[in-house]
């Protein structure tokens, strides 16, 4: 397990000039088991990061992340993380504030305006290879300038903050029509807020008017699974909670997350996290985990 963490330090001058300030920068890399708990925060500070390896969850804001390969991701201040990854993580992230520029949620995306010129980028993007590396060599150099107090180690991690945020930006988008991104969108948000009903893909396709084959392939290009796989997962991942923090039965819980039959459901979910429902009760009923 190796966390390094650095913390910068700024002059009040620093604060108000209208330039980005990179507040904490950090590095992880452990291994996570299937019974890793959920983590939930509402930063601060704008994040961003590059997530070299980790299977699991990871959303952002709306947003859902296709793990499997490196993603660099992009989160504005006031929006929440939602985080379960496990295996193999590694992992860089810098929180930054930015008074000189406006950085908020727009639609599915990001929207920077700064220095009179506005910018519209997605919350996650594939790096290509070139641009890891780079990404990769300006975090590092990031982490060795923190907490550096003189003005020349403040214009350097400046000067690299602002380089990082550009090789992100200049990275192109996924390839996918207008019509069809924002039907994605809604066909996922259909999807995560109807996890539990006994509704079918080719409904919330027709919601959203499309056909079914179409946006399955949409789907799995951008998360790596299928709608129907990751409907299983998010009801999986709500009976978890529930087992956690309630005093259900397992069959209760069951019907509440859309399984009819309770031993189906129980197979399900030592198949998805290694462990039975009756364990988790026993190991993690009413534990408090802080984020």
């Amino acid at each position: 397990m190796e966390d390094r963490v650095g913390v910068f330090v700024s002059s009040k001058r620093a604060q108000v000039d209208g330039m980005p300030q990179p507040v904490i920068v950090g590095y992880t890399r452990r291994v996570a088991g299937p019974d890793e708990p959920m983590h939930q925060r509402i930063h601060d500070e704008h994040l961003f990061g590059l997530l070299l390896q980790g299977q699991g969850t990871y959303q952002l804001g709306p947003d859902t992340l296709p793990l499997g390969e490196p993603l660099a991701w992009f989160l504005p201040c006031g929006e929440p993380d939602r985080r379960r990854l496990q295996g193999s993580i590694e992992g860089w992230w810098i929180g930054f504030k930015w008074p000189g520029a406006a950085i908020k949620p727009s639609g599915g995306d990001v929207l920077v305006r700064a220095h009179h010129l506005k910018y519209t980028t997605p919350r996650w993007k594939r790096p290509d290879p070139q641009a890891i590396l780079r990404i990769v060599e300006m975090f590092r150099a990031l982490l060795a300038g923190a907490a550096t107090p003189d003005l020349a180690g403040q214009m350097r991690t400046r000067g690299l903050l602002l380089q990082l945020l550009g090789t992100y930006l200049e990275q192109p988008q996924e390839a996918s029509a207008p019509n069809s991104h924002w039907a994605l969108e809604e066909f996922t948000h259909l999807l995560e807020k109807r996890a539990c009903e006994n509704v079918s893909i080719e409904e919330l396709a027709a919601q959203v008017q499309m056909s079914s084959d179409h946006l399955r392939a949409l789907f799995h290009q951008r998360f790596g699974r299928s709608p129907l796989e990751f409907r299983i997962e998010l009801r999986l991942a709500m009976a978890r909670e529930l087992l956690c923090s309630s005093n259900l039965y397992i069959k209760e819980v069951a019907h509440r997350v859309g399984y009819a039959d309770p031993l189906y459901f129980s197979r399900a979910f030592r198949r998805h996290f290694g462990i039975s429902p009756r364990e988790v009760i026993r190991r993690f009923r009413h534990t408090v985990v802080k984020p």
